[in-house]
């Protein structure tokens, strides 16, 4: 009897003391606590949602990744969990549990640790403070949650409670929020979460870490089985649907959430280094929105990305390069490995970190030996692993030398009618390939270039593509570095015969472009280079005619557009609207077009381009004999010297695609034109991601004639 009337003493004691607490804590004896207007507006940090035209996610940014979803978008399993696990007298008191709260009181006088927090108070701290690391701060912690969970419920209804609760939980993976978190574990929505699913949710919020079912599987299981008990202690579910999912494994469904990872990284990063200028610079509909934040404000970014054609797109350049780089490697073995000399080490010395460790006026193999050649635990990206990735202890000059060898490569897919971009890949695998290829590297055009020479010798000097040229070499006077004649010839070094211009481009004879560039002029080029969208550092030699200048993949791209849209180049762009996390849209796309040559001029390349496909001696023939298509294609490929880019630019009448392949620089090249051609590097993956499309019924691509 005794030991009772201590507990009851040390009750009531706590009791008033606890009530003492609370009027000092309500008149700001422990600091302020939120306003009414507060709690009317809660502040969460939003992340910004990235969209495909066709309705996928595409990624996010974030500070914490959570997005928000009312209560009817919430599956009764997930509530129904929730209650049963924290709070199983939610629709009986007013945001405090008395009886619970005494009882965790003498359950911890016991020396048992039990949680006495509601859901309103829980939702308290995850709204408006962080949990304190000491006990006298948590002790007043406790007191405000009291006070600010009675002013929610008084506030809020106890079904937006519910919803704001699993609004702001962390549920571990980068996932903040039920939605999030269902997207992230099982791929679906929060509607349609199940018994199974919404238990193992619900028993990740009281440790997101012991419990994570990728980290922690067996404490997953475990947790996710107690939350099933109580579900049917407390009447939820019945004994026949427990014991089903008790014996039930988690069946998860994995989706990204780290930036790195996931469909479309390297357009992702594009987007989030460049959509603030985009925003600022462009349709702003009010000038309010220059101060959103991106990794805070919940965004909706609509893009044009199509999420099929992202995916075939990834699959493609991957697929046909891990079959090219075994003939690479076979390639190499064959040859002198040029990259390993001390000209390329100093070169990679000046790139990196180690040389700040480095006298720069000494700089060898022996002073740096220590540096270069001093192993280390280090994962690398290999095509022949699980995951394309190994672990291995190597040096940095080492795994210099390994990524050099490395045949890289880059896709761009747009709709030439209206500019829209529908896919963006920047090469091969964004975790160990950062550097985007698609608008960031400039390489050598070569032969992907000579329709623009073309259309300024049909358009301004009034070429016709059936007037015939003798294939001969055309000399230009002082134009090599020492002032002789320069004399380009063909890649075959073929002499003889007469073509017209419609053969000579068909058959990418150099030739006859460069008996163009002699009548037409460089400068004339360069203009009109500029003017379809090509940015490179131009310099007024008969050389550009082949090429011979770097620009990106994304210029050449945009230039060609115009071929296939009767004249007309549309600006390429990436995003078609922007809302705020209240649906009001702040940003919609409006289209620059420009008249860059006339509709005649325009459908004479496009029949060329045509040609390359159609004629037996066109460089895209491969695309009739070997990959079997009968529709109409316009299509152009490109090499440079020593074979070291491949490029194939081809469309039909609503996508048009380009592709670039090659090596981090120019050191990396094939010794042959035949194995180096873009005929034979590029193209493939052109086919490859057509027949993909092609093959999904859901995709609609126009193949009437052009």
């Amino acid at each position: 009897m005794k030991i009772i009337k201590i507990i009851w003493f040390f009750s009531f004691t706590s009791f008033i003391t606890i009530f003492i607490l609370l009027i000092y804590t309500i008149y700001g004896g422990f600091g302020d606590i939120p306003s009414i207007e507060d709690l009317e507006n809660p502040k969460y940090n939003l992340a910004s949602e990235i969209w495909s035209e066709d309705g996928y996610l595409l990624g996010t940014f974030y500070k914490e990744n959570r997005s928000c979803v009312q209560y009817d978008d919430i599956s009764i399993n997930a509530i129904n969990a929730l209650i049963a696990t924290e709070d199983k007298r939610f629709y009986d008191h007013y945001g405090i549990d008395f009886k619970r709260m005494m009882s965790s009181i003498l359950l911890t006088l016991y020396g048992y640790k039990q949680g006495g927090s509601t859901i309103s108070q829980q939702l308290a701290l995850n709204l408006y403070d962080k949990r304190s690391s000491n006990y006298i701060g948590r002790i007043i912690q406790k007191i405000k949650e009291i006070i600010i969970a009675v002013r929610l419920e008084k506030f809020y209804t106890k079904n937006e409670i519910i919803s704001m609760y699993l609004n702001t939980v962390n549920y571990g993976n980068n996932s903040y929020g039920i939605k999030m978190a269902s997207y992230s574990y099982f791929n679906t929505t929060p509607e349609l979460l199940g018994i199974n699913q919404s238990a193992l949710l619900i028993g990740l919020i009281n440790a997101p870490t012991r419990y994570s079912p990728i980290k922690n599987y067996n404490n997953a299981l475990t947790r996710k089985n107690i939350v099933l008990n109580l579900m049917y202690k407390n009447g939820y579910i019945n004994k026949d649907i427990l014991n089903q999912y008790l014996n039930e494994n988690i069946d998860l469904n994995i989706n990204p959430t780290q930036h790195d990872d996931g469909i479309a990284p390297y357009f992702r990063e594009m987007l989030r280094l460049n959509i603030k200028n985009e925003i600022e610079n462009n349709n702003l509909i009010n000038n309010y929105y220059k101060y959103y934040d991106i990794y805070k404000d919940g965004l909706k970014i609509y893009t044009t990305i199509n999420f099929k054609m992202q995916k075939y797109a990834e699959e493609s350049l991957k697929e046909y390069l891990y079959h090219l780089q075994i003939t690479f490697n076979n390639h190499l073995q064959k040859r002198e490995k040029i990259l390993e000399n001390t000209d390329n080490i100093l070169k990679y010395l000046n790139k990196s970190n180690i040389y700040k460790y480095v006298d720069k006026n000494k700089v060898n193999l022996t002073l740096t030996e220590k540096l270069l050649l001093t192993n280390k635990n280090t994962t690398l990206f290999s095509w022949y692993h699980k995951n394309n990735e190994f672990k291995t202890f190597i040096n940095p000059l080492d795994s210099y030398l390994y990524y050099k060898n490395h045949l890289i490569g880059s896709l761009l897919s747009i709709n030439p009618k209206n500019g829209s971009i529908k896919a963006w890949v920047g090469g091969i695998n964004y975790r160990f390939f950062k550097f985007d290829m698609v608008k960031n590297g400039k390489r050598q055009l070569g032969s992907i270039f000579k329709p623009i020479v073309y259309a300024e010798a049909i358009e301004n000097f009034n070429f016709d593509i059936y007037m015939k040229i003798p294939n001969v070499p055309i000399s230009f006077d002082k134009y090599k570095n020492n002032g002789g004649i320069y004399t380009p010839y063909n890649a075959d070094y073929s002499i003889g015969g007469i073509y017209t211009l419609y053969e000579g481009f068909v058959k990418s004879l150099n030739t006859t472009t460069m008996y163009l560039v002699k009548h037409v002029g460089p400068k004339n080029i360069i203009k009109r280079a500029i003017n379809m969208g090509i940015n490179a550092q131009f310099q007024p030699y008969p050389s550009i005619g082949l090429g011979v200048f770097e620009s990106s993949l994304h210029d050449i791209v945009e230039a060609y557009s115009s071929f296939y849209n009767k004249g007309i180049k549309n600006n390429l762009y990436y995003i078609d609207t922007i809302k705020d996390c209240n649906n009001n849209i702040i940003y919609l796309h409006k289209q620059l077009s420009q008249e860059v040559m006339n509709e005649k001029t325009a459908n004479d390349i496009l029949k060329m381009l045509m040609g390359t496909v159609s004629e037996n001696t066109g460089t895209a023939r491969r695309l009739r004999l070997r990959y079997n298509f009968k529709n109409v294609i316009a299509a152009k490929t490109g090499t440079t010297d020593n074979q070291s880019d491949g490029w194939f630019i081809g469309g039909v009448p609503n996508l048009l695609t380009g592709i670039w392949v090659g090596g981090d620089d120019k050191t990396l090249y094939w010794d042959n034109i035949t194995l180096g051609q873009g005929a034979n590097t590029a193209l493939p993956i052109w086919a490859l991601y057509m027949k993909k499309i092609y093959n999904d019924n859901n995709i609609n691509l126009e193949n009437n004639f052009f």
